[in-house]
């Protein structure tokens, strides 16, 4: 889990730094290639992660006329119910 984890998280970061904006689906970072697949959740064994986006913003909200910062994904999370065999929620990986 780990692994994919990882992989993921710096093809978000990798996007993100290029293209200055974050991708707004983990399909786009497929086509984009930042990544061949979206690897299944080890636990869930689907392709069905969950993700975490950040609220689109105003560059400076004292001037109405700038446009909005693209929302997208900004991490990910496992999808799985319940916890680890420490206590810890799946969700919080």
């Amino acid at each position: 889990m780990k692994q994919d984890l990882a992989e993921m998280r710096k093809a978000i970061h990798d996007f993100r730094v290029d293209k200055k904006r974050p991708p707004v689906s983990l399909k786009g970072l497929v086509e984009a290639h930042y990544l061949r697949v979206i690897p299944n959740d080890p636990v869930t064994r689907a392709p069905d992660w969950r993700v975490v986006t950040e609220a689109p913003v105003r560059l400076d909200e004292f001037r109405k006329a700038l446009p909005l910062v693209q929302s997208g994904i900004v991490d990910i999370r496992s999808s799985a119910p319940g916890t680890d065999s420490n206590g810890k929620p799946w969700s919080e990986y």
